[in-house]
């Protein structure tokens, strides 16, 4: 997403039973497919994570749950539909992704964030971490991904994380002086 402010404006329309859904898209990098399906055997409260079997890729993939995906579940867990094992469906039957994928786009469009789309999120998800430090193989992991370039294409790093990076090259002292005829010397 381009800011914080677009990013309230989607959340502030967002119809109450979507809230969730994006939540968990946002904060663990699942994909819709895997959150349209996802089920409360795939939930892990105690151990705040989500374990996916089988992913796109065909490996599982577990990813810890943050706190606002872990409250988000334990919400719905109280709420939770006797009729179906899925956290997002009902008469034991998983939501359609088109209705997730058209109610995201409309919330979108009420809230004037353009060419934004579900999957959007989880590209935001991955590139986060990566402005935030953390690693591109752990990102991968999370992100289930088998091959590090398809990780690497989130990692668009900003002009303050560059500045930041070449900073942990100061030192902690300084190596040039100015010498006797007034000019900098490099010891």
């Amino acid at each position: 997403m381009n800011s914080v402010k677009e990013e309230k404006r989607l959340f502030a329309n967002l119809p109450d039973w979507l809230r969730p859904v994006v939540i968990i898209a946002s904060e663990t990098g699942l994909r819709l497919s895997n959150i349209a399906n996802l089920t409360w055997k795939q939930v892990h409260l105690f151990n705040r994570i989500i374990i996916i079997e089988t992913t796109k890729n065909g490996d599982p993939v577990g990813i810890p749950m943050t706190e606002n995906v872990f409250t988000t579940l334990k919400s719905l867990s109280r709420a939770r539909r006797i009729d179906s094992d899925f956290i997002f469906g009902k008469n034991g039957k998983p939501f359609r992704r088109w209705w997730f994928s058209k109610s995201f786009e409309k919330a979108c469009e009420s809230a004037g964030v353009e060419n934004f789309r579900f999957h959007n999120l989880r590209h935001d998800f991955c590139s986060r971490l990566v402005q935030r430090g953390v690693d591109l193989y752990t990102v991968a992991a999370l992100a289930g991904h088998k091959n590090i370039t398809t990780t690497q294409r989130y990692a668009h790093l900003s002009p303050e994380k560059l500045k930041s990076a070449v900073q942990m090259l100061n030192s902690d002292y300084n190596l040039t002086t100015v010498g006797t005829s007034g000019k900098n010397q490099i010891l």
